[in-house]
């Protein structure tokens, strides 16, 4: 990951542990975001001096409340068409970002493939 470091103006950390969290410190740029897109299990200690000394910008976001959710599925009060049409291949990410960007908008799905290592 030495190769990485400070190569993303955004990081998304989902992994739910520290160490994820000290990867996304190391991954993103000066200036840049790290979303924690994850609830940490248990306490963590972490030195946020990268967090001052590269400016960074830190977004949480969590998932709401499940039960609603699964109520409002299941009443069908939810189209879930419209969520599944805006998928971009990781590639695309310009366009997806724009496209996140739009008033009408739910959601925009990244789709990560591996690549081959042939």
């Amino acid at each position: 990951m030495v190769e990485m470091k400070e190569s993303f103006d955004l990081v998304v950390e989902c992994t739910g542990n520290a160490e994820g969290f000290n990867n996304a410190l190391e991954l993103v740029k000066p200036y840049g975001t790290i979303v924690l897109k994850t609830t940490m299990a248990g306490m963590t200690q972490t030195n946020l001096t990268a967090v001052v000394v590269k400016e960074l910008t830190l977004v949480g976001s969590r998932c709401g409340p499940f039960d609603a959710a699964l109520r409002m599925l299941s009443q069908r009060q939810v189209v879930l068409d419209d969520i599944k049409k805006d998928i971009y291949d990781i590639t695309a990410f310009p366009s997806a970002i724009s496209r996140a960007l739009m008033a009408e908008t739910l959601k925009v799905i990244l789709r990560i493939t591996p690549t081959s290592s042939n």
